[in-house]
């Protein structure tokens, strides 16, 4: 039942109980104003019938009913406002206080949102170190490249991302960061250097001679060892010779040999000259 129904409702139930006595206008018009609320009207509705009973009882006339009911009326709405008042009053400290538990709790889940991103920062940090300190390509490494255009490729790409690791790292931790960016710039220059270095090398015979010394001679001495060994077996006290051994040994000699000659072509391209075999160290004998 809306507003309204409630309140035709109430009148016309008012009306039919004071047939007999009128009703005066003020008590209408006052029982009409107090409906500002279903709940209202319907609490106001019980109340009157109740108490216009009542009169009807105390009175063989019910001469003075309509005083009595406007009375009691602007009491009962008196009372219900000062209970809605108490009751809104009472509310307000604790509308206050559930919005201080809301707004703590707020801070609660910020604060531990940033702490959970801090300690991911700090993990991130963690793992950038070991990239920082151990760059892939060395300086040491360029005599190995075939081609040294490939290798300012992968220095370009490594500096970059080496860069890209110092940018991250300053973010949460700058003073880490700027004690490592000049090692970084001093590998980056020194593999740019090396580079140069080795560009120029290759295009130097006297630069490029010496390097074949070493692998011929480190060749020269595993075939000596081979035949060595070759020797070695086919003196075998017990007389049982392994033919296995042998023939991998032979191998290994063939392999010397085809190697020895490679590097001795290379190094008479370089300097003109036949490879002495008196520029190896001295081996042991055995």
């Amino acid at each position: 039942m809306n507003r309204a129904q409630t309140c035709l409702a109430l009148l016309a139930s008012l009306l039919l109980s004071v047939a007999c006595v009128p009703a005066d206008d003020g008590f209408r018009a006052r029982l009409a104003a107090g409906c500002n609320s279903e709940e209202t009207c319907s609490a106001l509705s019980e109340d009157a019938d109740k108490r216009w009973g009542d009169c009807i009882r105390a009175s063989s006339t019910g001469r003075g009913c309509n005083e009595q009911m406007t009375d009691k009326f602007a009491a009962s709405e008196m009372k219900q406002r000062q209970q809605e008042t108490g009751a809104n009053s009472r509310s307000a400290p604790l509308l206050a206080e559930e919005k201080r538990a809301q707004d703590a709790e707020q801070k609660r889940l910020v604060e531990l949102q940033l702490g959970q991103q801090a300690e991911l920062d700090r993990r991130e940090c963690d793992t950038l170190s070991p990239v920082l300190n151990k760059p892939h390509l060395t300086p040491q490494g360029l005599s190995g490249v075939a081609d040294l255009s490939d290798a300012r490729l992968a220095a370009d790409r490594e500096a970059d991302s080496q860069h890209e690791a110092i940018a991250k790292l300053r973010k949460c931790d700058p003073a880490r960061a700027d004690r490592l960016a000049p090692d970084i710039d001093t590998w980056i220059a020194q593999v740019a250097r090396a580079i140069d270095d080795e560009e120029a090398c290759r295009k130097t015979p006297s630069c490029m001679a010496p390097r074949l010394v070493e692998p011929i001679c480190e060749a020269i001495s595993d075939r000596r060892f081979a035949r060595k060994a070759i020797t070695t077996e086919r003196q075998n006290p017990a007389g049982v010779i392994d033919l296995r051994a042998l023939h991998d040994f032979g191998q290994e000699i063939q392999n010397d040999d085809a190697t020895i000659a490679d590097l001795k072509t290379q190094y008479r391209a370089l300097t003109h000259k036949s490879f002495n075999e008196s520029r190896c160290p001295k081996v042991t004998p055995f």
